[in-house]
């Protein structure tokens, strides 16, 4: 992760504004599409009054980033870079609000706005012990892709692991791999 957390810092970006810039670039090629859509989650938490609450309060973002032919990266990392940072500006407004604003054509078979999904999650610390308990941390098996395409990435100290979830309808594990 080291030369790529010193390209971030080279660009005054962030490794998630750097990896999502390389995901639109690996999505736009596989596509052969120029104007990609991803959701990214927030968790949505930025008033005081809900940090303490249980519960789910995530929202997802619709990022667009438009890659134009024999773009240096450099540049699509600046736009991703812009994207990101006034998105999250704006991160509050709830989804639903967005959909009917632009009108997007509603299913319930997919998202109205975007089919990939990219995160980056840092990897979790250890939860301190309850009592005699210790608690740990399960694997979530999900047997149903929420998405056409998924990408989770988590920061394991140096390493970062990729974890896919797809529509398995649409695409075999050798595509994937």
């Amino acid at each position: 992760t080291h030369p790529l957390r010193q390209l971030s810092q080279t660009h005054n970006s962030t490794l998630f504004m750097t990896l999502l810039a390389a995901y639109y670039l690996l999505l736009s090629r596989h596509s052969r599409q120029d104007d990609i859509v991803v959701g990214v989650p927030t968790a949505n938490r930025d008033y005081p009054e809900i940090e303490n609450m249980i519960g789910f309060f995530v929202n997802m973002l619709p990022l667009r980033t438009i890659i134009a032919k024999e773009q240096p990266f450099s540049d699509l990392l600046g736009q991703v870079r812009e994207t990101v940072l006034s998105s999250f500006a704006h991160q509050d407004i709830p989804f639903e609000k967005i959909v009917d604003a632009i009108q997007a054509e509603r299913s319930l078979s997919y998202s109205p706005l975007f089919q990939a999904v990219f995160s980056v999650d840092n990897d979790e610390t250890s939860l301190p012990p309850f009592g005699e308990m210790v608690p740990t941390s399960l694997p979530i098996k999900s047997e149903t892709a929420k998405y056409e395409l998924t990408l989770l990435v988590t920061e394991k100290g140096d390493d970062l692991v990729c974890h896919w979830e797809y529509n398995t309808d649409l695409f075999l594990p050798e595509t994937i791999a």
